[in-house]
């Protein structure tokens, strides 16, 4: 006999599964009032299985499982949600919060991109590639968080601001990762700033903290602070009750980055990491209103 999934088994799914990954955003998502507590919840578990599902399969499993996620994903929206345990809360969040299938299905677009594509030659490839997997997590962050004063002028204005919030975090995941993104034949730095500055493939294999690395890594951070700076007046246009979630993911996120900086970027000797003290003071102080990064 066949146990049908429901809509609150699929929710207990999401939570557990986003509670087990504790990343950064789960602190954030405590801020939030419960509906849309519950709806990042869901979002977040449908992404960390995308990007666990493209891990695996580069790790040596099978290319077609991502195209199989892929499939899953469009069954579900035609109406049988039944064909995966996150499905059933997904397209309800995604329904309920008007989520365009499109940005689902460019978010694996990026994922299956890391199993062919190991370098880029150009920023403007890096920053395609930073669209589908983090810019597209901002504009359904932001439908997810709404906007007070909703126009469609104001909503192309947010999500704007939304991609550029998701371009900081993920330069500043790429910066942090360096050393580990090599170990998996992945170079994230693109090839026009590697020359820029000098540095080699064979430079970054062997972790040499270089004059000319540090010139590159300062560079990039400057890009990314440039992003966390254009994305700041979002704080401002969301609906209050989101702005100590998007603070709070903001403010972790930001540490990550002055972290690699105070490490004098020197990304290969250990890893940086904002210690649990610091995130729950980071959330505390933004659902206070105290602070705004």
């Amino acid at each position: 006999m066949t146990t049908t999934l429901t809509l609150d088994a699929s929710r207990r799914y999401c939570r557990d599964l986003t509670k087990k990954s504790a990343t950064s955003f789960y602190y954030a998502f405590k801020t939030l009032p419960r509906k849309k507590r519950l709806a990042f919840e869901v979002v977040y578990a449908f992404m960390r299985l995308s990007d666990d599902i493209s891990d695996d399969a580069a790790a040596g499993g099978d290319h077609e499982d991502v195209r199989r996620w892929r499939e899953i994903l469009r069954v579900s929206l035609a109406g049988d949600t039944q064909v995966h345990p996150v499905m059933p809360a997904l397209v309800d969040v995604m329904q309920r919060f008007s989520i365009p299938a499109s940005w689902m299905e460019e978010l694996i677009d990026g994922v299956e991109q890391d199993l062919t594509i190991k370098r880029f030659e150009t920023m403007d490839d890096l920053r395609s590639y930073c669209h589908k997997v983090a810019g597209v997590v901002g504009l359904v962050s932001l439908r997810i968080f709404g906007i007070q004063n909703a126009t469609p002028e104001r909503w192309r204005k947010a999500e704007k601001l939304a991609e550029a919030c998701g371009q900081a975090f993920q330069l500043t995941n790429i910066l942090r990762d360096v050393k580990e993104d090599m170990g998996l034949d992945r170079i994230y730095l693109p090839a026009e700033v590697l020359r820029k500055f000098e540095v080699t493939e064979a430079m970054l294999k062997e972790g040499r903290m270089t004059p000319a690395f540090h010139a590159l890594m300062a560079h990039m951070a400057d890009l990314a602070e440039a992003d966390y700076a254009t994305s700041k007046p979002l704080l401002s246009m969301i609906e209050r009750d989101a702005r100590p979630c998007l603070q709070t993911m903001r403010g972790i996120y930001h540490r990550i980055l002055e972290g690699v900086v105070d490490a004098d970027y020197d990304v290969f000797s250990r890893r940086v990491r904002v210690p649990l003290g610091q995130k729950l003071g980071i959330a505390a102080r933004a659902f206070l209103g105290r602070w705004t990064p």
